[in-house]
């Protein structure tokens, strides 16, 4: 399989333990991203503009189950996850703590701009 239908499918399946099993799984009120994680990831790893698409895709699939405007989720998704891969790549020899670290600004970055574009 091609790494693009593999993504395809670990967002649809990250989509639906998302809202089927995170929902009952709260840590004082509140609710992994995996959406956000997966795009994290894929920037890290295969750049800003993959991690860009993931995001995307990812955001609109899990928009389709919130109440929120459609789109607020790929939105701070795909930009969370492409400034990821910017900061990533122009890092020479990144440090051990570097993806930990990563991933909690993405994490900040995107649910300040979800808030923000929301308000």
């Amino acid at each position: 399989m091609t790494r693009t239908v593999r993504i395809g499918a670990l967002i649809i399946l990250l989509v639906v333990v998302q809202v089927s099993v995170f929902p009952h799984l709260r840590l004082l009120g509140a609710v992994p991203d995996l959406g956000l994680l997966l795009a994290l990831s894929v920037a890290f790893r295969d750049g800003p503009e993959a991690g860009l698409v993931t995001g995307f895709f990812a955001g609109v699939a899990f928009d389709l189950f919130l109440e929120t405007p459609l789109g607020l989720s790929a939105l701070a998704y795909g930009l969370t996850a492409y400034g990821t891969g910017v900061l990533q790549a122009g890092v020479l020899r990144a440090p051990r703590l570097l993806a930990p670290l990563a991933g909690l600004i993405g994490g900040l970055a995107a649910g300040i701009m979800f808030v923000m574009g929301g308000v």
